[in-house]
This record gives C-alpha cells, structure tokens and sequence, in this order.
C-alpha cells in the first residue's frame, strides 16, 4: 500500500513539474519600472518598486560573469542543471529537520525558485528546484540562463539585477566597475542584508575577498589582479537613482497619463516615455525659479530659527530628522562671534560662517524701516538653533529661510505646443501640488491683450483714443461703488489704444471693455481657451478679474504667438511599451508662414485651428513689442532682440504677478504668488519679481534663437500721424508716430493717403 502511494505522489509530482511551461523564460517579463526621460535622453524619474535595468548577454562584462560563477556555481557551464555534491552535503540537515539550512542550489536551480517558486525553505521545494532545474537546462542555452539569473537577482536596497546594483552601490554601469567592486557585488545573492557594503562593510569585505580567491584558484584572474583588488577599501556608498534633470512636477503629469490610459502595470512592466524637455532648458529654469525665490525671500522679514537653543546631546538626532530642501540645509549652531557663527552640519562638519545680513534680517532687528546693520549674530540667534543655511556653488554656506512664495514657469513652442520646460512649484516634496497645472489663479492685467483684441475685431484701431481719467462704477460685484485705479495712482488723459496697452493703463483699459461690450468680448475671449463660466460679468474683466491656470494662459498666449492658432501644450514626445513598440506623439506643426498648418496627410488637420483674425494679432504682436520698448516690460529690453513681445501683470493687493515673453518659436511665462493667496508686498510688480526670472531663463537661450518674425498678413499698412490730432503728416513732426492700420478701418484717418504703400518695412519697425 505504501510502494503504491509512493508511485501515487512521484507521478502526480512529476506531472505537475512537467507542466511547467518553461518555455515562457524564452520572452519573460522582467519586472521593471517606469521610467520618464528628457528628449535628450537623461533620466527624470523612475516610478516602480523594483529597481531593475535589464541587460543583454553581449552587454554583460565577461569577468562579471566569472565572479558570480565563482560565488555560486563554478561547473555552471558543464553541469545539467544540479550538482549532486553540493545537494548530497546540503541534504543531511534537509532529511533530518525537513528544513532548509544551506545552499546547493546551482545557478540554474535558483533561476527555476526566483521565476516558479515561493521561497519557502521546505524540502519539497528543494525537489521542485531540481526537477525545474533539468528542464530549463534542456530548454534554454547556458547564456540564456545566466542572462536571466543576473538579471533577476535581488542584491539589497531595492536593487534587482547587476545593472541596478552597479548604479546604486557605485553610481556607474556594470561596464566601469573594477575587479574589487564586481566581486563585491557577486557576494551579495547569497545574503543580500548580511553581506551588503553598506550595511555591513566588515563582512561585505571577508565575503569579497573569498570571491576573489575563488576566481584566482579558478584562474578566471592573474596573481597580480587578486593582490591588487584585495588590497583595493570598500567604495560602496548608496547612490539615488541617476536622475540628472529635475523636474518632479512634469514626472508626476507623464505618470498620471500613463495610469489612465495605461493601468497599474505600468510600474513594473517597463514602460519608458521620452518628454518633450531638454536637460539644458529645464536646468535653467530651475535656476531662474531659485534664484529669483531667493532674492525674494532675502528681502522679507527673517522669521527666526526653525528651532530654538536645542541641548548639545540632541544636535545630531535632530539634524538627521531634518530634511534638506533643494539647496537649503539644517543646521546647528555652536559658537556665536562678533561677526561670524560656527555651524555643524549634517556630515558633521563644523563650519565658519562670515556673518553677512541680508535686507530681512534688519527688518527682524528693528521691526520697521531698515536704518542699520545687525550689530552682530548675537542680536538675532543663540547657541543651540537649529538655522536654515544655503549651500552655495562654492561650498560656502550663508544663512537662509525656506521661501513662502511659489512660483511657475512653463516655455513652450507656440508653434507645436511642445513643452521646453515646467516648473510646478518651489519643492515637489515640500508640496506635490502642480501649480502649473491645478492653481487657478487672477490673471490680472495679462488678460489685457485679449480684451484689445476684441476692440480691434469690433472696429477701434491702435490709434484710437481712450480718456485715462478717474471713474466711479456701481459695480454689483462690489459692495459699494467702484473707483478702480491705476498702478501708479496717475492719469495721462487723452491716450492711443496702443500707448494703453504698453503701459497697461486700467482706467483706459476698462473703457476700451465698455466700448467694445461686455458680452461680446466674453465670448471673444472664449477664441482663445478661456472658458466663459470663468469670465466675470462685469467691467472688471478689463482688470482680469477671473481665476485660471498659468497652463491655460500659456495656450492662449500661444495663439498671439504663432499668428492666432490654437495649439494645444504637450509633454509626451515618445512612448515605448513593454514589448518594445513605441507609439510617437507628433502633432501638427504651423508652417514658417503662420498661414496655414504645415501637417503629414496622415493626421487630421482640424485640430489646429485659425481663431484669430491674422491682421488684429499683428496689431497686438506690435502693440507688446512697444510694452518691451517703451512700457511696462522695459526690463526685457536688455535682450536687446527687436522680435520679443511682454506682457507684465499685477493683480489688485499683489497676490499674483506674471509675466509672459515670447516671439514666434518660444513662449515663456512666469507667475509668483502664495498658496494661501496673501500679498506678495507693496512693490511686488510682474515687472519687479517675475520679469527678472524670466530673463535668467531666456538669456542664454536667446544665443541660439535667430530673429524671427511673424509674417506681415495682407490688408495692413502704416504711416506716420498726428496721434493727439489724429491726421496724416506728410513729412518729419515731433508729433509724428507711425502707426499701422488695417485698410478697411483706415480711412477716416487715411483718406489721403495711398491704401497701397508697400509695407516691406514693417518687419523693421515692429
């Protein structure tokens, strides 16, 4: 009865094994993360448990090879799959406990536990190891084999396979490591925690040492390599994933797509989408955004340490508890002079820092105006606070605070709508909130072009004149009359739609809305992406007196741009699936002449639509070229580029500022505000604050970008005139202005003059 049971289970467990289909090795799925990168090809992140990067067999180093064949199963390449020696010296402590106490698991055997096993130490599982292992050595090629194996292995700090070790423990490829550091990582699949460099450097190093033994005996290296590599110290040091362009917010956007559209498997079955950012444009305004947050925040109130007078005993817990912020760094102060403080840092580092105040701090001292200096550190701090201090590129520190303000940018193609750059927000692990995306925030005076662009489609021209003079409203959506005002509390009187425009006046600006009509510029603002439920009732409107996202009014800055197309903003250029076909996102594109879309025949055209009269865009191009000349965007002018138009905005209380520059091929905007929607301060401008940045950004890549120019639309000419008398003048004025018109709306000013004159200088004058 006993033999017959015996018959009983061997069959029905052979059969089991025997149905294995093995054959799945040959196309397995690794699992591997997401992972997003910049158009030219350097990581941005990686969103996955398994930190894995597979690797062909030919990519594979030989001497690798042979340290893990030295480690693990040196007759890999002549055994079937087992070894009888190994098994019949671990089977003892097997057939005794039941228990699995040590190894005799050959490469193979553990590639047949790691893809169709659980790890149960059973001796039943020891037997299906075995069995497995003859079938896939059957099946498979020994190079297949190990290709798997090194490819699976989990080698500690959530590193699965060579590729992820070698970057994480060395932060290089398998092909830079030297003969030390490949043993090293060798040593680890036997143990993974008690042997890891990191964890455990004593026995990481004995273990290193017994592989390169192993290869020496096994003449897989020479006498001299052994007593060169043994003789080489523990490198290993945790290396963060090899991310060399930051761009969090813009990650997270790539990862929610993907989820929508693509499930939960996208973390782990190795999908990889290229953006349409660069390293170099995204750096930079990662350094724009900074710097101009800095400045910012230098010159608000210090709010004082983050923690006060700590006992020295609990200096090092608290520092290791306190996360650095991008370039802000905790630390402790030890010793207070007469112009200097002492700091340790987290590495324990002590540190001599020159006491240099900066605006802020004088404000904290004397809570009121700046009339002096600190007399020293002592005034403000004590031995024991815990301080912010900013690392500069020089490896000095000077005393800092964390910025309260946030701040955008986001550059575009307006032509294509790719993304250059994105960023969301001063920290994404501060706040993972895309302010790019999801703050609705007031527009304010960049609403402006818009609402003269309906002016100009009702029939006013650049020259027509707009009285900049006080006015009280009964405004329903204010609680008494209304007295808006300008920024600079002035009044200019008779003035040109233009001059109203380049110097943003908002007393001209809301007469121009109630001359045009409040419903017919509403829904002309709906042209340009903005939705009408979002779109005031009121003359308020003029002021921009509506809440949207600084993606939204990049889209529609984009349609002033590119000559009046709608084109929508992407971030995904490229997608490679798991079976390694790869889906291109390549939009339609406007062709150089702005007049039509220049598409493949294979997509559907519609999506790029004309929703701007070529002519009236002309006039606002122009009109915000003057803004950058002679108004609010002055500051622009050191570009000193005749193809750049601005827009600066100011919201009321300075909650909000913006700015937005662009030319036909890059559009560029920057906003600043608060989450919780407070006043920036009194001489918070859009000029002041987020210009600055916006020029940090551009300038070095105005380098590279030729001049370029919208073409000149038919039905456009221009002379000079009398601007307060508006009249033609024949020849040189001091009143004389050039001013350019559209032939149909010309004639009440230009009935003398030739409808026909050339215009081949507009280009030079605009």
């Amino acid at each position: 009865m006993s033999i017959l049971a015996i018959l009983f289970f061997v069959t029905g467990y052979l059969y089991y094994i025997f149905s294995v289909p093995i054959s799945q090795l040959n196309n397995v799925k690794l699992e591997t993360p997401l992972r997003i990168y910049t158009a030219d090809h350097h990581l941005i992140a990686e969103f996955g448990e398994h930190k894995r990067i597979p690797v062909l067999f030919e990519d594979i180093p030989s001497i690798l090879i042979k340290a893990f064949l030295s480690a693990e199963d040196s007759d890999f390449y002549t055994n079937n799959g087992i070894q009888i020696r190994s098994l019949l010296r671990a089977a003892w402590p097997i057939l005794t406990s039941g228990q699995i106490h040590s190894g005799g698991s050959t490469i193979t055997m553990q590639v047949a536990r790691n893809f169709f096993l659980k790890p149960d130490r059973v001796f039943s599982r020891k037997l299906k190891e075995m069995i497995l292992a003859l079938k896939i050595n059957n099946n498979l090629s020994k190079n297949n084999i190990i290709t798997l194996y090194l490819n699976k292995i989990y080698l500690g700090h959530r590193a699965y396979g060579i590729e992820s070790a070698a970057q994480i423990y060395y932060g290089r490829s398998i092909r830079e490591l030297n003969l030390a550091q490949t043993a090293m990582i060798a040593g680890l699949p036997k143990a993974p925690s008690a042997y890891n460099p990191i964890s455990n450097p004593t026995r990481a190093l004995s273990r290193r040492n017994w592989i390169l033994g192993r290869m020496l005996a096994l003449k897989f290296i020479t006498s001299e390599a052994y007593h060169e590599a043994v003789q080489q110290k523990i490198t290993a040091k945790h290396h963060h994933n090899p991310i060399t362009v930051h761009a969090p917010h813009l990650a997270e956007m790539v990862r929610q797509d993907l989820l929508k559209k693509y499930g939960e498997g996208i973390y782990k079955e190795g999908y990889q989408v290229y953006t349409t950012i660069t390293q170099v444009e995204q750096n930079l305004a990662e350094k724009a955004i900074l710097k101009g947050l800095i400045k910012y925040t230098q010159k608000q109130m210090y709010q004082g340490p983050i923690q006060q007078m700590i006992q020295s005993e609990y200096w090092d817990p608290m520092l290791k508890k306190t996360a650095d912020i991008d370039c802000f760094k905790a630390a402790i102060i030890t010793e207070i002079g007469h112009d200097f403080m002492k700091i340790l840092l987290k590495s324990g580092q002590i540190y001599h820092m020159p006491w240099t105040p900066w605006p802020g701090l004088f404000m904290k001292t004397i809570h009121k105006l700046i009339v002096r200096k600190p007399a020293s550190p002592e005034t403000i701090f004590r031995i024991g606070d815990l301080i912010w201090v900013q690392c500069l590129n020089n490896s000095q520190y000077q005393l800092a605070q964390i910025p309260t303000v946030q701040a955008v940018l986001l550059s575009m193609n307006p032509k294509t709508g790719q993304i250059y750059s994105l960023i969301g927000g001063f920290n994404f692990n501060q706040s993972r909130f895309n302010r790019a995306t999801d703050a609705r925030r007031q527009i304010g005076s960049l609403i402006k072009p818009f609402i003269y662009s309906a002016a100009l489609d009702q029939g006013m021209t650049a020259a027509t004149l707009i009285n900049d003079a006080p006015i009280m409203l009964n405004a329903p959506d204010f609680e008494t009359y209304w007295r808006p005002q300008n920024d600079d509390r002035q009044f200019r009187g008779l003035i040109s739609l233009r001059q109203s425009l380049y110097q943003s006046r908002n007393l001209a600006s809301i007469r121009i809305l109630e001359k045009t009509g409040i419903q017919k510029a509403r829904q002309y603002l709906t042209q340009f992406g903005f939705e009408e439920k979002t779109l005031t009732q009121y003359l308020s409107l003029a002021l921009g007196a509506m809440n949207v996202t600084p993606m939204h009014v990049l889209k529609a800055y984009g349609m002033l741009a590119n000559g009046g197309y709608l084109v929508q903003p992407y971030w995904i250029h490229r997608i490679i699936f798991p079976d390694k076909t790869s889906l291109v996102i390549d939009p339609p594109t406007l062709s150089d002449s702005n007049t039509k879309p220049n598409v493949d025949s294979t997509i559907d055209d519609s999506s790029i639509q004309l929703n701007m009269c070529p002519r009236v865009n002309y006039i606002i191009n122009s009109i915000l070229k003057d803004a950058i000349n002679l108004g609010t965007a002055r500051g622009a002018k050191v570009l000193k580029r005749k193809d750049f138009c601005g827009k600066t905005g100011t919201t009321n209380h300075h909650k909000d500022v913006w700015f937005v520059g662009f030319n036909p091929v890059i559009l560029t905007l920057v906003w600043l505000g608060k989450d919780n929607a407070t006043a920036l301060g009194a001489n918070a401008f859009g000029s002041s604050l987020a210009l600055p940045i916006w020029l940090d950004y551009m300038k070095p890549l105005v380098r590279s970008i030729s001049e370029t120019h919208l073409s000149i639309p038919n039905g456009l000419i221009y002379t000079k005139m009398n601007q307060k008398k508006q009249t033609t003048i024949a020849s040189y004025q001091e009143e004389a202005v050039f001013e350019l018109f559209r032939t149909e709306y010309a004639s009440k000013i230009l009935d003398s003059i030739d409808l026909n004159v050339q215009r081949v200088s507009l280009e030079s004058l605009f």
